[in-house]
């Protein structure tokens, strides 16, 4: 790619989000029609760990399930435990990649996984953020907001979940 710092790269969980209709999720991935021409794909967590390994990003997103605003109590949980099986499959998929047992080209060997941490504007999440610290990835980030979510409600969960996740190297 010739670009000489680091690279961030997503799993795809909110560009699938934002295909709608021509998506299904499940607890395998998601499958979807292309946008250009129709054809199927499927991206499931290994896949989305496999595809950034060959990219060669610095930090590496782990697939996980956005759903849209409004959300209700069993689908904001269903989303949030799905998210969880995904992140434990894809920190697994990560942990073979980078010790050579996958059979993927991997560009840059010192890449590091990282997590979604989400609330998905509901009570019933708020545990999937240490569930996921639990899971134990390389970085964590904030995602799954400004999918519709009044404002104040997005920097609500902001300020609540920056202030769960693990505090090493956290600038004071």
């Amino acid at each position: 790619m010739g670009w000489p710092g680091a690279i961030l790269t997503d799993s795809g969980g909110y560009q699938v989000f934002s295909l709608g209709d021509r998506r299904t999720v499940d607890d395998d991935g998601v499958q979807f029609r292309s946008h250009l021409d129709g054809s199927a794909h499927t991206l499931t967590p290994e896949r989305a760990v496999d595809i950034q390994a060959r990219l060669g990003s610095d930090i590496a997103m782990i697939l996980d399930e956005c759903p849209s605003w409004p959300v209700s109590e069993p689908d904001a949980r269903a989303a949030m435990e799905r998210t969880l099986r995904w992140a434990r499959r894809g920190r697994q998929r990560f942990a073979d990649v980078r010790s050579g047992r996958a059979d993927v080209h991997v560009s840059n060997p010192g890449r590091c996984s990282s997590a979604s941490c989400r609330g998905a504007r509901s009570g019933a999440s708020w545990g999937k953020r240490d569930r996921t610290v639990d899971i134990g990835f390389d970085a964590y980030a904030i995602g799954g907001l400004s999918v519709g979510e009044p404002v104040a409600l997005m920097y609500d969960i902001v300020g609540s979940t920056a202030a769960r996740l693990p505090t090493i190297g956290r600038a004071t």
